[in-house]
């Protein structure tokens, strides 16, 4: 396959189209293929995640005037998320060039989120290997945060307040999150009430008219707070 097209995309003159295949092999492929485990994109992804979050990490760092640990911590999540890597897979339309099984293939496995989000982390890891990281973090930040409103970023939706506490809370290690909640009110109209607790100590409340709501409201309250105290 031509992947002129892709490269152009990217913003790269040229790279190797062995390495660029293996960074667009689905393991599935590889299995169904009998081929080594090696020629799949895991190893290219495991590279690739790491020069992303640098890259990241330091653009953030960067911006003026500085920005509190805390809010570093929620941005880089946002833009490192799988739910970001796919939008940023799909402008790529990275999903007509993946190497997929059949039943992959036939299953929708061009469009999956996970495996088009893997598969742009293997070919920023092909970018890093073949290019260096200069080029490397030239595509990242053009691809991540070219016109990028990090105003409007500092506000998440609405589902995604639990996976950005989860990964404020455990950058030191693995910690024990748990949400209680009640219930009050009519049974058509039910209010839900949501106390989050990390270890077992109580870091913040919400409210919602299902179990769901209430606990991203918790979620969402203790992230603010953690912010205010680290700012």
């Amino acid at each position: 396959m031509n992947y002129q097209r892709l490269l152009a995309r990217l913003g790269v003159e040229a790279l190797p189209a062995a390495a660029v295949r293996q960074a667009l092999t689905h393991s599935s492929a590889v299995h169904e293929l009998n081929a080594e485990a090696v020629s799949s994109n895991e190893r290219l992804e495991y590279l690739g995640d790491a020069v992303l979050e640098l890259a990241i990490s330091h653009a953030l760092f960067s911006q003026k005037p500085p920005l509190p640990e805390g809010t570093l911590t929620t941005l880089r999540a946002q833009l490192v998320c799988r739910e970001n890597l796919f939008r940023v897979a799909q402008r790529l339309e990275l999903g007509r060039y993946l190497i997929l099984s059949r039943g992959e293939r036939l299953g929708g496995g061009e469009s999956k989120p996970a495996i088009l989000a893997d598969a742009l982390e293997a070919l920023l890891g092909v970018v890093f290997l073949h290019q260096g990281y200069d080029v490397a973090n030239t595509v990242i930040l053009r691809l991540f945060l070219q016109d990028l409103d990090l105003d409007s970023l500092q506000q998440p939706a609405a589902h995604q307040w639990k996976s950005l506490l989860q990964e404020r809370v455990q950058q030191e290690g693995p910690r024990h999150i748990a949400y209680q909640v009640t219930q009050q009110g009519l049974q058509h109209e039910p209010l839900f009430t949501a106390l989050l607790l990390v270890d077992g100590v109580k870091l913040g409340t919400g409210r919602g008219k299902s179990k769901q709501e209430a606990e991203q409201a918790a979620a969402k309250a203790a992230l603010q707070s953690l912010e205010a105290k680290s700012g």
